[in-house]
């Protein structure tokens, strides 16, 4: 199928010409080279609606094939085309750019993030190929930081800048990036801090600690004081991203404070991960770096998401810990079992759910294979084992019926 017919399969609005369309365009984007055309194509296509029937829509598809051959792509055709671009086409197309990564591609990029009004909103990390490269490094951080004082792509400028900030490239610009962040930061913490409902309560926990960890990166005395004062908030899920940012930072740590979160279950996870990635986890207390304390905070944290409880549970007990074969390649792993009761329900309410599998060798770890889970059901409905089999067999129906899969 020539990519001229995939653009008019996916243009049909039929379910099965969309499922051939998509498809044909991988076999599209797995070839060495883009067929001849390819960009002038895809740019001229997406510019017009494609009907919405499968679960990808048509104009990214197309333009995440010009993204896996950005190096084939010639930035003036997409500087040409970017304004006329809806907005998720906009945002892979700075992708290309972005991924391309040539001297004029990155300079392409930053005259695209200029035209501020242009700019596109996505929850996927846009720009983050930048992380593997300096090019136009000053003008994009001055771009990216004059975006997050408008109002405009803020995420996604964000987490751009704390990609520079690790590699050191911040420092000129660290007072006026400061300046610009602590506002985010403090609506945040506010939001936090405030009676929200479970969707909104994520959205600023996630909030939270991006812009603590851009304020980490920046490490000014203005940032280090936001984050000591976010470190010794009295909610451990709220002071963990205070802690981590200081860790970041290399700054005086408040006496305590790692113990505190540590000993919270759902602030024990992103702990325990930022710790490891940084300077390493003794600091934090060995009773909480085991691998069940650290199931018991998985299990606690997928408890909370908005799609689950909303909320910690109130409380949650180790029951038993059954070794299993890993669903990857057969070697020995660990599920855990814990009950679980959640936050207002009667003393008796005890419910179950499982965290793992994790790997025997790799322990103690945060990285499961895909079996944190409840199904709800009541401890006393069925035995561990069934447990284990019903959410395993819930689990496996899902990952089976997600797009893509």
């Amino acid at each position: 199928m020539t990519l001229e017919e995939i653009i008019t399969h996916f243009r049909s609005g039929e379910p099965e010409r969309y499922a051939e369309a998509l498809q044909e365009a991988e076999t599209v984007a797995a070839a060495p080279e883009l067929p001849a055309g390819a960009t002038d194509a895809i740019l001229t296509a997406v510019r017009t609606p494609f009907p919405e029937v499968g679960p990808q829509r048509a104009e990214e598809v197309l333009m995440v094939l010009l993204a896996r051959h950005a190096g084939e792509v010639t930035p003036a055709d997409i500087a040409a085309a970017y304004t006329e671009l809806p907005e998720v086409a906009r945002a892979w197309a700075l992708r290309v750019l972005a991924q391309a990564a040539t001297d004029t591609s990155t300079a392409t990029l930053a005259g695209l993030l200029e035209d501020k009004p242009n700019l596109p909103e996505a929850w996927w990390p846009i720009l983050g190929p930048l992380e593997y490269t300096a090019k136009e490094a000053d003008r994009l951080i001055r771009v990216l930081g004059e975006a997050i004082s408008e109002e405009r792509f803020r995420r996604n400028a964000a987490l751009t800048l704390i990609s520079y900030g690790k590699r050191g490239l911040l420092w000129s610009h660290a007072a006026r990036l400061t300046e610009v962040a602590l506002p985010h930061a403090r609506v945040a913490l506010s939001d936090l801090s405030n009676d929200l409902d479970a969707s909104l309560h994520e959205d600023a926990r996630r909030r939270l600690g991006m812009w603590s960890d851009l304020l980490a990166a920046l490490a000014t005395d203005d940032a280090r004081e936001f984050l000591t004062g976010v470190a010794i908030n009295p909610n451990p899920t709220i002071a963990v991203w205070g802690i981590i940012g200081l860790e970041r930072a290399g700054a005086d740590m408040p006496e305590g404070v790692i113990a505190r979160a540590a000993a919270n279950p759902a602030a024990r996870i992103p702990l325990f991960a930022a710790f490891t990635e940084l300077h390493g986890v003794d600091s934090i207390p060995a009773e909480h770096r085991t691998q069940v304390a650290l199931a018991e905070g998985a299990l606690a944290n997928w408890l909370q998401d908005p799609n689950h409880l909303g909320t910690p549970p109130e409380a949650i007990e180790h029951l038993h810990t059954q070794e299993i074969q890993l669903p990857t390649n057969g070697s020995p792993g660990d599920v855990y079992v814990f009950r679980f009761r959640p936050a207002g329900a009667p003393v008796d309410n005890w419910l179950i759910g499982i965290a793992g599998p994790y790997a025997r060798a790799e322990q103690p770890t945060v990285a499961d294979y895909g079996y944190t889970y409840s199904v709800f059901c009541h401890q006393d409905e069925c035995d561990v084992d069934e447990h284990i089999s019903r959410i395993a067999h819930t689990v496996n129906a899902s990952v089976a019926g997600s797009p893509g899969r």
